[in-house]
């Protein structure tokens, strides 16, 4: 028995230091799918809030100047990289957040949540911690 396929479609997704798309390409062309504010390029950068929420991309690079919100960003540059890389020791002190090493000597994030309420910036001063490895947090900018 013959069946028809529709979906013959590949998608494609570019992670950037900087930005990130994702595209369709479908009947011989490509089509770069927007992000929910429109735009075709989406910063690649998640900001921690607290424990439970998080702002990708666009939405998070309002929180690059505050003190209380972890945002990181860079990740492409940390995947399958260990901590004593060179490149990484150069750059990690330009980053807003810290780095720790697996028991592989490979790149975990840091992420101390804050604490943010009715849009309040507050100072989380409870010792729980997160740790995540770059590609856990590179992902959440889809």
């Amino acid at each position: 028995m013959e069946t028809k396929n529709d979906a013959n479609y590949s998608i494609g997704i570019d992670f950037g230091n900087t930005f990130s798309r994702i595209g369709v390409w479908k009947n011989n062309s490509v089509k770069i799918i927007p992000a929910e504010e429109g735009d075709i390029e989406l910063h690649s950068m998640v900001a921690f809030l607290n424990e439970e929420e998080r702002e990708i991309g666009n939405r998070a690079i309002k929180y690059i100047t505050t003190k209380y919100v972890p945002i990181v960003y860079d990740l492409k540059r940390l995947i399958g990289r260990k901590i004593d890389d060179k490149e990484i020791e150069k750059d990690k002190s330009n980053w807003p957040f810290s780095l720790v090493e697996d028991e592989e000597k490979k790149i975990q994030i840091e992420i101390k949540p804050k604490k943010i309420k009715n849009n309040e910036e507050k100072e989380n001063n409870e010792k729980k911690i997160d740790i995540y490895g770059p590609l856990y947090v590179l992902v959440q900018v889809l």
